[in-house]
C-alpha cells in the first residue's frame, strides 16, 4: 500500500500525524534526533527498535538520501 502512494500523499499523511501530535516539524526533528530523552518522571524515554534503525540508517548513509542531501535541500529552500 505505501509503495503506492504518490510522494505528495505521504507528505500529507506524515504532516497530519505531526499536527495531531501537537508538534511542528522542528520538534518532530529535535525528539527523532535527540539521543537521550527523558520522561516527565525523569525517567529515560526507550525508542522502539524500528526508530532506532532508521536514525542508525540514516545518520549511517545506509539510506536513499544522506544528512548532506537534508542540509542542501534546507540551504536552497525558498521557505526561509
Amino acid at each position: 500500500y505505501a509503495q503506492c502512494r504518490t510522494v505528495p500523499k505521504k507528505l500529507n499523511g506524515i504532516n497530519a500525524k505531526i499536527t495531531r501530535a501537537g508538534w511542528t516539524l522542528g520538534e518532530f526533528l529535535y525528539y527523532a534526533f535527540q539521543p537521550n530523552l527523558k520522561g516527565s518522571d525523569g525517567e529515560d524515554i526507550k525508542r522502539l527498535l524500528g526508530h532506532s534503525k532508521h536514525v542508525s540508517d540514516f545518520l549511517g548513509g545506509r539510506s536513499n538520501y544522506l544528512p548532506i542531501h537534508i542540509l542542501q535541500a534546507w540551504y536552497k529552500s525558498p521557505y526561509g
